[in-house]
């Protein structure tokens, strides 16, 4: 017996063919717009194709039309994570596990954005006595850091990273890496996490832009330029991560749950590390590129700010570094902002 056409929208949908997958709902949805499963899958693709308002509004009619199952109100609660509505993300989230389902790491993920730390812990602890699973492992590991709980979070870094379904999660890597970086002159090893996340995804952008970090604090700076150098960047020069994509990586991200913050852009390590090697009107071009980054998050301001830092315009760059803490006091290099105040007399 074949598939049912809902399951082969579902199996169209798990492996990302999202547009195949919309046409199948879209069909069924013609012969009966009531359809509670139809309407939730059609949320569920549009989210993944970053239409966030509109499937909102297919998660709640499929609501309106049966109220008792869970993954519309969980679908509701991604949406508007992306759309950064928290309290909403998690009233929808805690209505979904209220009716049988098991993601209570999404709950958790939300109390992290909010900043409601012990619940965020609480949360994850909970998703994680269903299953031992990598994102979540990882999510917990940067609230533990947050709480500066340091070692906590490298024992569960280090769990997510070796976990067998972690083999094809590049981001967990990345995440391990990053960590590294943070805490730790472990550059090598960091280096590795970065080699293991590129193996998976040759295009994160992430990786290459920790991996050429971790290889100029170790001032292999021909080496961190190869490394930005072999990215086949959306942008289509390999090095700068242009505005135009921007949305698109963050959402990516987002959808994956792990990262608290924006993806890099590959022109500040590239700048650096040409500037290090003498090559100082190139290097001044791509920072420059950087410093006009559109602001949303604590993280954009961060990467301008070194920008700046790099090109000299210490005021400039101190600005930036100050709303970082002012927008994310929970900010992941918090401790590296503070220093460079510090140390420029702030």
């Amino acid at each position: 017996m074949g598939n049912t056409p809902i399951q082969e929208a579902n199996d169209l949908f798990s492996e990302s063919k999202i547009e195949e997958s919309l046409k199948i709902i879209d069909d069924l949805l013609k012969e009966n717009p009531n359809d509670p499963v139809a309407l939730n899958n059609m949320g569920n693709a549009l989210v993944m194709l970053e239409q966030f308002e509109d499937g909102v509004t297919y998660y709640q009619k499929s609501i309106e039309i049966d109220s008792t199952v869970s993954y519309p109100y969980i679908g509701l609660s991604l949406a508007y994570l992306n759309m950064e509505k928290y309290n909403e993300a998690i009233e929808n989230c805690e209505k979904g596990v209220s009716l049988g389902h098991n993601n209570v790491s999404f709950n958790g993920l939300m109390h992290q954005k909010l900043g409601n730390l012990d619940k965020a812990i609480e949360s994850f602890q909970q998703a994680l006595t269903f299953e031992r699973d990598p994102i979540t492992l990882a999510n917990f590991a940067i609230t533990m850091e947050m709480k500066d709980k340091i070692k906590d979070a490298a024992f569960l870094f280090d769990e997510a990273a070796d976990s067998k379904r972690a083999t094809n999660i590049a981001e967990v890597h990345t995440l391990r890496g990053d960590f590294l970086l943070r805490h730790s002159t472990e550059y090598d090893k960091a280096i590795a996490c970065f080699d293991r996340a590129l193996q998976i995804d040759p295009k994160s952008i992430e990786a290459t832009f920790y991996k050429a970090e971790a290889l100029i604090a170790q001032k292999k700076y021909q080496e961190a330029i190869d490394c930005c150098e072999k990215l086949d960047a959306p942008s289509g020069n390999g090095f700068y991560y242009s505005q135009d994509v921007q949305p698109v990586h963050r959402n990516r991200l987002a959808k994956v749950k792990l990262f608290r913050e924006s993806p890099p852009p590959i022109s500040l390590v590239q700048g650096i590390a040409l500037a290090a090697l003498g090559q100082k009107e190139k290097s001044k071009q791509l920072l420059e590129q950087v410093t006009k980054l559109t602001l949303e998050t604590a993280c954009d301001h961060y990467f301008v700010a070194m920008a700046y830092l790099e090109l000299g315009s210490q005021d400039l760059a101190l600005s930036h570094f100050r709303t970082v803490l002012q927008l994310d006091p929970l900010f992941l290099r918090r401790k590296q902002v503070a220093f460079l105040l510090q140390q420029h007399h702030e």
